[in-house]
């Protein structure tokens, strides 16, 4: 099975203040407090990738200089973090950052499965980048699925 995530999570009781770029929305995730906004290409074009800034922050597959300015600046409110999954037939990539008002709170850390490809820390599921971000926010796995999946990122 192939998938790609990438999107803002949100550490915060009440849904971000003040208006959203076009394309964006966010949505609560499955534990509460926390919210997904989809990273879309609409999105990414409202936050200057398409105006010509299609500039990449250091090591990052996806993570644009702009939506990386409109990340810290939603932390003024709370914990935001940057995440990014790509996956195919059991193997992929979690890349992760966050910030808290305005600063990196912990990251980047960006990490794979296998060791082909771009350099990425080589670890087990349980140490993906998402899953350890997730937990240093508060979520804590159940059920005997991982953090990803126990706040419903895997819907995405």
């Amino acid at each position: 099975m192939a998938g790609t995530v990438e999107g803002i999570v949100i550490k915060g009781s009440t849904p971000p203040e003040g208006p959203l770029p076009a394309g964006a929305t966010a949505t609560p995730l499955d534990v509460a407090g926390f919210w997904f906004i989809d990273i879309t290409s609409e999105t990414r074009a409202a936050l200057g990738h398409d105006g010509g800034d299609r500039r990449v922050s250091g090591g990052f597959f996806e993570l644009s200089v702009g939506v990386e300015r409109w990340a810290r600046e939603l932390s003024a409110d709370g914990d935001v973090m940057y995440v990014f999954s790509e996956f195919f037939g059991g193997t992929g990539t979690h890349d992760v950052v966050a910030w808290r008002n305005g600063e990196v709170l912990f990251g980047p850390w960006l990490t794979s499965t296998s060791n082909d490809g771009p350099p990425r820390a080589w670890v087990t599921r349980d140490d993906m980048a998402i899953n350890k971000g997730l937990r240093a926010l508060g979520v804590r796995a159940r059920y005997e699925i991982d953090e990803f999946a126990q706040v419903g990122l895997d819907r995405y």
